[in-house]
């Protein structure tokens, strides 16, 4: 959870919003949708490790 505010933290200019349990979830839900349907792809940056 820590980890998914710190990338809304990152995303957006605003103050980020406290994100809940049912936020996390609904948030979990439509990422792994949207990965399976091939409309985000699962990258990772090789110089961070």
């Amino acid at each position: 959870m820590e980890i998914a505010q710190e990338r809304v933290w990152e995303l957006i200019e605003d103050d980020a919003p406290e994100l809940g349990t049912a936020a996390y979830d609904q948030l979990k839900k439509w990422l792994f949708l949207s990965l399976e349907s091939g409309r985000l792809v699962q990258a990772y940056d090789l110089a961070f490790f």
